[in-house]
């Protein structure tokens, strides 16, 4: 799945883990193959196959006559090849540089927009020191080739040229060999004879496997054209490369990020980091927005570009040399893009900014144009800070009198028998079961009150628990790192030896936050998560000790995992008791959610429509009016069945209509045709300050509407 170089793996095996040597680089980039791939996407049925095909075809030569004489291949970078000749001798590089030439000069044409056309691969060719080093961490190792030589290959690729070469490698094979065109070298066709060279090295199946992910290990590996966002990370300061990249791994595991390879560029690292594929959980865009986010808090001076979309992926190389990979336009434009942030800055192009722009604070910083690329492109900042979530209600809250007494009820019992209890109100869409939850807590006094929302694609590892804490400890959502450090420190002074002190250094990385020299820092990584987790039961219990705990989870079908998990391991035998209500929609099948928390006595109340008095109860309110014998409230409580949401917008619908008519509650003839949805697109059309309210409740429903 991954290509280390032999040549990695046997100084690995050694126990030897950076050296360095003299060398030429070579890089063999094929000609517009964005290009080529995206034709072959858009016009043939079978496109990832014959792109996969086609690319390895093109690669399988070069790469033989790498091997051929002595030289190995170093990595890939896009759809272009790397190789290194150990030496100061040209002499072998040059006979495998003209071997691949013949090679591409008889490579059959490709049929392409209508016309057969030649395959070229532009040389790009550095010599000079070459380092390298690998980077051990528990979840995958990695190896990164650096130093003068490519440092020199890098810029070496932002000239214009046809091909380019780097003045010590015209020293080295000598200038009578090229031939000037404008400011351009090109390095002439040269009789070369050179031993063919084959190096054998040993290393071990547990050394190769050190450099898999055991996430990835076993994946499906096919030539795909995928949905799939890109994040590439620029480490600005070489002082924190082994620091920034064990950072970028953790990181990258919690948010099923898939580090794909780590290069050189201007002589630091850039590490490419895919999410959708091998494995998709459908909200890559997302999910590469809170690796950015998490990952620039932890790292500072990180430049991050992001963009997303449909882009090429599978194995490329030969059979013997080939790793997976993913290319297209997508990969093209986050990587100009991590080039264009400034250090500690995200920037996101219109695509991600499209799937994600509700969860984030963003800004458009402008337009650009990036090399490579031919329109201009917009693009926007992410910041660090979330957009806070929180219901939103409007309209009068009538009827559920019994459901309100079946809730206290249940709350008097388990806060006597001092024992934690989860009640599902369970209900379809539109029902109202959140602002049941809602109301009712409203009404309670005397206990810690706290509301979590959840939404099938804002759940990422311990956001739930985040909520909490940072309601616990009232964090404001512009407070910045000092002010929130300050607060949790005048919150540990007034606990005062109640908890463990080092429960401080874990709540606070829960937080995004990370006290130099703590317990955290000190912790094995592989405790981690186990210590944040005592340390929030910690917490709960000493809430729990002063009076009783009331929490909204809003939509809990939707929690994270491990958010789960440390509420199923929080402790009953307390002074006072939890209480969870958890508004949840009936998953496949109709069956009810089930949070498996083990430790707390469950109840289900399963939510009915309104009745009809509240129905009306809940019109004429809107609408202020008193006489509820309108046709209009008849035909409209028909239409929404009792779920109070349908009422609302519609009624909604009805009373902005009658602003703009003579007959302020006519309904329109065609009404009884009219779904939910036509309502809110109507609702849409008309809408300026009351947009933002609608379109709230329409992600609700999980329907989608055109709004152009």
């Amino acid at each position: 799945m991954r290509y280390v170089p032999p040549i990695i793996l046997s100084q690995v095996e050694r126990g030897v883990l950076k050296g360095s040597f003299q060398a030429f680089v070579m890089m063999q980039d094929i000609v517009d193959f964005t290009r080529i791939a995206e034709s072959f996407q858009n016009t043939q049925f079978h496109g990832a196959d014959n792109i996969g095909e086609l690319l390895n075809k093109i690669t399988a030569g070069p790469i033989q006559s790498v091997h051929k004489y002595g030289g190995f291949i170093s990595h890939f970078v896009g759809d272009a090849i790397c190789a290194i000749f150990i030496g100061e001798d040209p002499t072998a590089m040059l006979a495998a540089l003209m071997e691949i030439r013949d090679f591409l000069k008889d490579f059959p044409l490709i049929y392409l927009e209508g016309r057969h056309q030649k395959v070229s691969m532009r040389e790009i060719i550095s010599y000079g020191e070459v380092k390298w080093t690998v980077f051990s961490n528990p979840y995958q190792y990695e190896y990164l080739f650096y130093g003068e030589a490519f440092s020199e290959l890098s810029l070496l690729c932002e000239h214009s040229c046809k091909n380019a070469y780097s003045g010590s490698v015209i020293t080295k094979i000598g200038a009578k060999h090229f031939q000037e065109d404008g400011a351009c070298a090109n390095l002439g066709s040269l009789a070369v004879t050179a031993d063919k060279q084959h190096h054998k090295f040993s290393f071990s199946p547990h050394t190769r496997s050190v450099f898999y992910h055991k996430n990835f290990y076993d994946a499906k590996l096919n030539n795909e054209i995928r949905n799939l966002a890109v994040c590439f990370v620029r480490i600005s300061s070489p002082t924190t490369n082994a620091s920034a990249i064990h950072k970028l791994h953790i990181v990258a595991d919690r948010y099923r990020g898939y580090v794909n390879k780590i290069d050189c560029a201007e002589s630091l690292p850039v590490a490419l980091v895919l999410f959708g594929v091998p494995r998709s959980e459908g909200k890559s865009a997302y999910q590469a927005c809170e690796f950015a986010r998490e990952l620039a808090l932890r790292q500072k001076n990180l430049s991050i570009g992001l963009s997303c979309g449909y882009a090429f992926a599978g194995l490329i190389g030969s059979p013997d040399v080939q790793e997976y990979t993913a290319l297209g336009q997508c990969l093209n434009l986050a990587s100009r893009l991590a080039k264009q942030a400034k250090p500690g800055e995200i920037i996101m192009d219109e695509s991600v900014y499209r799937e994600t722009a509700k969860m984030y604070d963003t800004k458009m910083m402008g337009s650009l144009h990036l090399k490579g690329i031919s329109a201009k492109i917009q693009y926007y900042s992410l910041s660090l800070k979330r957009i806070k979530r929180s219901l939103i209600f409007d309209s009068i809250f009538v009827g559920r009198k019994e459901e309100m007494a079946f809730l206290e009820e249940l709350r008097t019992t388990s806060r006597k028998l001092h024992r934690n209890t989860i009640v599902y109100i369970n209900g379809d869409p539109g029902l109202g079961k959140s602002r049941l939850a809602w109301e009712y807590m409203q009404n309670i006094d005397g206990h810690y009150k706290f509301v979590v929302t959840n939404d099938k694609l804002n759940n990422g590892h311990l956001d739930a628990v985040r909520q909490i804490l940072r309601a616990i400890f009232e964090l404001g959502e512009d407070d910045d790192e000092e002010q929130t450090k300050s607060i949790l420190d005048e919150a540990f002074k007034e606990i005062d030896g109640e908890m463990p002190e080092h429960s401080k250094a874990f709540l606070a990385a829960i937080l995004e936050l990370w006290y130099k020299g703590s317990a955290w820092d000190h912790c094995p990584l592989e405790q981690r998560q186990e210590r944040q987790k005592e340390a929030f039961c910690a917490i709960i219990s000493y809430l729990l000790k002063r009076k009783p705990v009331l929490l909204l989870l809003d939509d809990g079908q939707w929690i994270d995992e491990t958010s789960r998990q440390f509420l199923a391991a929080l402790d009953p035998c307390q002074d006072h008791n939890l209480l969870i209500l958890s508004p949840s929609r009936y998953i496949a099948g109709g069956n009810c959610v089930d949070l498996h928390l083990d430790k707390f006595t469950r109840y289900d109340l399963n939510l009915a429509p309104l009745k009809p008095r509240d129905c009306r109860s809940m019109l004429t309110s809107i609408l202020e009016i008193k006489n509820s014998r309108y046709p209009a409230i008849s035909t409209i409580m028909n239409k929404a069945d009792g779920f109070p949401l349908y009422l609302e917008q519609m009624a909604y619908y009805l009373l902005e209509r009658g602003r703009k008519s003579k007959h302020p509650l006519q309904l329109p003839e065609k009404f009884n045709s009219f779904s939910i949805s036509d309502v809110m697109n109507s609702r849409i059309d008309g809408f300026n300050q009351g947009m933002r309210e609608c379109l709230y409740y329409a992600s609700i429903l999980g329907m989608s509407f055109n709004i152009k």
